[in-house]
Formats: C-alpha cells, sequence, structure tokens
C-alpha cells in the first residue's frame, strides 16, 4: 500500500493493541524515507511522485494519539482522555497543541508500565487509564 494507506493500517495495529507491530511498521517505512533525506512525506515508497503530500503524514497523528495517548473526548480538547501504549520505546515526549494550551508529556516504559508526567492545560480534564488505573486529572501537572 501506499503511504496514505498505511495510516489506516497503523490506527488498527494500535485499536487491536499490537503496538510494536505498528512501531515497527512506522520505524521501516516512514524510516525508508529519513535514510532517503527525506524532510517531508512522500506520497508513494518511491520517489516518483510528490516528496511533499500530508496526506502521506499518518505518524503525525498516530505518535500523539495512541503512543501518548491524548485524544479529545469533548471539543477542543476540554476533556480528553489519557491512554499512553509506549509498546518496546523506553520513553516517549510531547506537546499535543490544544486551544487552552499545550499538552505535555514526558513518559518512561519498562514493559507494561510506564511513568512520567502530563501537564493539563487550565480549561481541561484528562480521563486517565495508566499502568490499567482509571483517575481523572484536573489542571496542573501530574507525575504517573
Amino acid at each position: 500500500g501506499s503511504p496514505f494507506w498505511s495510516f489506516y493500517a497503523l490506527q488498527a495495529l494500535m485499536e487491536d493493541g499490537r503496538v510494536n507491530a505498528a512501531l515497527n511498521y512506522m520505524r521501516i517505512a516512514w524510516g525508508l524515507m529519513l535514510a532517503n533525506g527525506a524532510t517531508t512525506c512522500w506520497e508513494m515508497w518511491d520517489r516518483r511522485t510528490s516528496q511533499c503530500h500530508g496526506w502521506s503524514a499518518g505518524p503525525a497523528m498516530i505518535l500523539p494519539a495512541y503512543v501518548l495517548g491524548v485524544r479529545p473526548l469533548k471539543p477542543g480538547f476540554r476533556e480528553f482522555t489519557f491512554a499512553p501504549q509506549l509498546g518496546d520505546l523506553k520513553c516517549a515526549q510531547g506537546r499535543v497543541p490544544t486551544p487552552h494550551g499545550p499538552i505535555t508529556i514526558e513518559l518512561e516504559g519498562n514493559g507494561a508500565q510506564v511513568c512520567g508526567s502530563i501537564s493539563v492545560p487550565t480549561g481541561t480534564t484528562a480521563r486517565t487509564i495508566v499502568n490499567g488505573v482509571k483517575r481523572r486529572f484536573a489542571p496542573g501537572v501530574h507525575d504517573i
């Protein structure tokens, strides 16, 4: 398939809990682009078509939504879920922009266990599922 189609494959893998398979797919497929000097996402896996194709940027959605685990539950991220899936990654960090300010996350993983912190912007609430524990986080910085 193409990088565009691969977004749906990645999303299906993540939804099915096959995190390492999705991460390996990204490492191989988008890694090919990086290994060939890409600074944008190509339309196809070879370089004979557009070398700047936004529809091929699936990992740009998959990584924050599934690996960092941040997805909106209400418009404008007024309420969002935080359920990170690190797979075989030892660490992950990122900032998810929202109308209320960025959600900032720093994570370290050790198998199924995750620790780190999340910064929840004012005007938002996080519903979390981390290490099998469900909690709610009000605005502020929280250790997990």
